[in-house]
């Protein structure tokens, strides 16, 4: 069978199911989905299916639940009853017969096919009741007063035009022209038409002489007006809110663009907390890079004369070692004193201090922390002072770069000299140090120097070989200060460390 009556043959299956008692009254049926399932047929044939089935009053279906076998199929109606009329004839009067039939007016469980009126049910009792409350209003004295003799004005004016048996005539509603339309006029012709003269029914006006005027509202003049107001109560309507939404929308873009400049405050603000997370950090980085390199070379050295310490049986030796690691405990304990001030190398703002200081005693201070160490390489470290130069630069960031400097010169001289020199003029400090050591290529003092006097050369990260010298250059940016490296004769290097007093009060 073709799939255009695929549905009937599916309706005729599940039919004679409910027939043969198989499927009984209130079982649920398939849902659409699991009958498309089963018999391989889409969603349209299967919902033809139930409306075949609903048809037959077979199924019927519930809300969110599905069809179900009808519960009519239970309800098995009673046989009629056969009636026996009398063959005898009644004698009874008829107003004995009407007596009966007013006696079951009032019974509800009979219906009276001789009463041509409908079922209450089906009348519209609430807009009866509502036209009957409005002709009461409108009414004189609530519709109790008798209307005009002419009959009710409107009811004249809807029917006085009036077609009858193909004539045109005007009526005015009385008994005597109705009589005279209903006779008839002998003579007359179709579509003739016929006025009703004054001087026949001297009760009536006379048409032709006065024409009955419409009431304002019926004129064209009236309508035209109302239609205009109604299109100007329109206009007004959409002016109004097409101004309110124009404030609607002008209110909610000065949201936006409010909303639109916190957002780019509140994006300036992140990127400046940004700016200085990467400061801290980088900061942080290079500080714990710092304190690992200036503690380095002595814990270095401490382990080495310990090593040398317990491999020597010597007593005077033990005890020349024990000297060095006491001194250089010390040194390195004074030096761990000092971190809080390291801790601010990187992120001072102010590189000056309020009162002068002796440089001497930067140099003092840093000649005994390496004394030691120099002395195991054979090397002797040596102060040279004109005079007592006094000094004003940060004395943490000063003590820091001649710490570095003066630790590379005694990592690479052994079996030598390391002189520290100063002299002061009007307008230059000069710190020199000196050493004899293996000295540095001149392609590493090239990379320095250019790292140096580029301005826009960002100091690497402290990793690698270097770490003392690139911290060195890195300060002494810091502090406004000039440094030179050179090859000392006949071997070593040379490092110049210019602080200019001018650039001090800029």
């Amino acid at each position: 069978m073709s799939k255009e009556f695929l549905y009937t043959e599916i309706a005729d299956g599940i039919a004679t199911q409910i027939r043969n008692g198989v499927l009984k009254a209130g079982d649920k049926l398939p849902s659409v989905r699991m009958l498309c399932s089963e018999h391989q047929v889409s969603m349209n044939t299967a919902k033809r299916v139930f409306l075949e089935l609903e048809s037959q009053s077979l199924v019927e279906s519930k809300p969110q639940s599905g069809y179900f076998v009808s519960q009519l199929l239970s309800v098995k109606l009673p046989l009629p009853a056969v009636s026996r009329p009398s063959l005898i004839a009644n004698n009874d009067e008829p107003d004995e017969l009407i007596s009966k039939v007013y006696e079951n007016m009032g019974r509800k469980d009979l219906t009276f096919f001789s009463i041509g009126i409908p079922s209450g049910d089906l009348l519209p009792h609430a807009k009866l009741k509502k036209e009957i409350v409005h002709a009461m209003r409108e009414l004189k004295d609530g519709g109790t007063e008798y209307e005009e003799l002419q009959g009710n004005l409107k009811l004249r004016r809807m029917n006085g035009l009036v077609q009858y048996d193909g004539l045109s005539f005007i009526s005015f509603s009385n008994c005597k022209t109705n009589h005279l339309l209903s006779q008839g006029f002998p003579g007359s012709r179709q579509r003739d038409s016929i006025m009703v003269n004054n001087s026949q029914f001297p009760d009536f006006p006379d048409p032709s002489s006065s024409k009955m005027q419409p009431v304002f509202y019926e004129t064209l003049l009236f309508r035209v007006s109302v239609s205009v107001i109604i299109l100007l109560i329109i206009i007004v309507i959409v002016q109004l809110t097409t101004n309110f939404l124009r404030l609607k929308n002008k209110a909610l873009k000065q949201i936006v663009h409010n909303k639109n400049s916190e957002l780019k405050e509140t994006f300036l603000h992140l990127e400046v907390v940004k700016n200085e997370l990467q400061k801290e950090t980088e900061y942080q980085k290079k500080l714990v890079e710092t304190i690992s390199h200036d503690i380095t070379t002595p814990i270095r050295f401490i382990a080495m004369l310990s090593q040398k310490l317990y491999e020597s049986d010597d007593v005077e030796i033990q005890k020349k070692y024990f000297d060095s690691i006491y001194k250089s405990s010390e040194q390195l304990y004074q030096f761990t004193l000092n971190l809080k001030e390291y801790t601010e190398l990187y992120k001072a703002q102010n590189i000056v201090e309020e009162k002068e200081y002796a440089l001497s005693k930067i140099l003092e201070t840093k000649k005994n922390l390496f004394c030691e160490i120099a002395k195991e390489k054979g090397t002797t470290i040596i102060t040279v002072t004109e005079k007592e130069v006094y000094c004003r630069i940060n004395e943490s960031i000063l003590t820091a770069i001649i710490h570095n400097i003066l630790d590379n010169a005694v990592k690479n001289t052994s079996e030598g000299e390391i002189m520290l020199n100063m002299k002061e003029n009007q307008q230059k400090t000069e710190i020199t140090i000196t050493d004899t050591g293996i000295g540095m290529p001149a392609e590493q003092i090239a990379i320095y120097m250019n790292l140096f006097t580029n301005p826009k050369l960002e100091t690497p990260s402290f990793k690698g070989k270097g770490l003392g010298l690139h911290m060195v250059i890195h300060l002494v940016k810091k502090i406004k200060a000039e440094i030179s490296f050179h090859h000392n004769h006949p071997k070593g290097t040379v490092v110049k460390l210019i602080l200019d007093k001018t650039k001090l009060n800029e």
